[in-house]
């Protein structure tokens, strides 16, 4: 895979990154929360503004196809968000300093909270929105999700991957307002939150449309990345002549043989024990 940037914040800092867009929000590396290593950023905007984002930004060389993945764990917001209330999470920016894609969380009016993905159509600020699969909020909470964007300049095909699923894709076909002679190039990604409201939203009590999430694992490509989650260590145990013997790990009984066990590397002990009986 050829990739054009790739980190998961274990510098414990964000010197591998270009900059900071904060407005009205703020980040951090902290060691918390992280998927894998001993870091992640902490990203938290409040509602105060209608359009409010704590991200980091890594400028990149042009390009005019781009694959942008991050591992985003929520752990405040999607529970108590608004109508017309967004929140998106990977962004990839233009040439022209504007969006080119990028997906997140969207609750349109009343209707059930879904993935969404912004996407351009053609000159700057001639952008839309379409969604994917119905979301419940607990659904997408305190748990690690892999969210990946991809954009192609030359063909318009604009695409939102949530866990390795492809959610949302948008192209000349299903969409003949997108114009591929207009679309920029990628120059940078983004990652953490972008929020944003309805116009004129009333945000009662202020605090209800907080949101933080922590990302981790970012890359950008020129192909398709997907899900790296770590494979877990099994260990088998088996007994002879004797089955049904009781495993502990860790002094934690697991169960009897025979018996496959998912580890998480390290250094454990085993114990396997035969009930004697006199």
């Amino acid at each position: 895979m050829a990739k054009l940037f790739q980190n998961g914040f274990e510098e414990g800092n964000l010197s591998a990154w270009t900059s900071q867009f904060l407005t009205n929000g703020a980040v951090n590396v902290q060691s918390t929360t992280k998927r894998t290593g001993a870091y992640a950023l902490q990203s938290h905007t409040d509602p105060t503004l209608n359009l409010a984002r704590a991200q980091v930004s890594k400028s990149i060389a042009l390009q005019s196809e781009a694959y942008a993945r991050a591992y985003v764990y929520i752990s405040e917001g999607p529970e108590s968000m608004g109508t017309h209330d967004r929140f998106y999470f990977v962004r990839l920016l233009a040439s022209d300093n504007a969006t080119a894609v990028m997906g997140g969380l969207r609750r349109e009016g009343t209707q059930p909270l879904r993935w969404v993905m912004w996407y351009r159509r053609g000159a700057s600020g001639n952008g839309s929105h379409t969604y994917g699969s119905i979301v419940e909020p607990a659904s997408v909470m305190n748990r690690w999700i892999c969210i990946e964007l991809h954009y192609n300049q030359s063909t318009g095909l604009q695409e939102l991957y949530v866990d390795g699923v492809l959610q949302i894709s948008v192209d000349p076909s299903k969409d003949s307002l997108i114009l591929p002679s207009q679309l920029p190039t990628i120059l940078s990604l983004e990652a953490g939150v972008y929020k944003s409201g309805a116009t004129g939203q009333t945000y009662d009590p202020t605090t209800a449309y907080n949101i933080t999430v922590f990302v981790d694992d970012c890359i950008i490509a020129q192909e398709y990345i997907g899900s790296d989650t770590p494979i877990q260590p099994k260990l088998t145990v088996t007994s002879s002549p004797e089955l049904n013997v009781p495993v502990y790990v860790d002094n934690q009984f697991l169960g009897n043989t025979p018996i496959v066990i998912e580890l998480p590397s390290g250094t454990h002990t085993v114990r396997v024990e035969e009930e004697v009986t006199r």
